[in-house]
C-alpha cells in the first residue's frame, strides 16, 4: 500500500516582500494569507513509526 492515512494541515502565512511566489497555495506578494491547506499521505512503517510519503492540495483520499 501506497499510504495508510491522509492528514489535511490548515496554516497561514505573513510573506514579507513582494517577490513572495508560491503556486501551490495560489498566493503571490506581500501580505497575510489565511485558510491554506496541505495533504500530507503518511505510511505506517510500524512500531510507532511514521513516513510522510507525498505531500499537495488535494486529490489523495480519492
Amino acid at each position: 500500500m501506497k499510504y495508510h492515512y491522509v492528514a489535511h494541515i490548515n496554516y497561514n502565512i505573513t510573506t514579507a516582500t513582494e517577490e513572495y511566489f508560491a503556486s501551490g497555495d495560489d498566493v503571490a506578494g506581500k501580505g497575510s494569507f489565511d485558510g491554506l491547506f496541505r495533504e500530507l499521505c503518511i505510511k505506517s512503517l510500524g512500531g510507532g513509526n511514521f513516513e510522510i510519503v507525498s505531500t499537495g492540495t488535494g486529490g489523495g483520499e480519492h
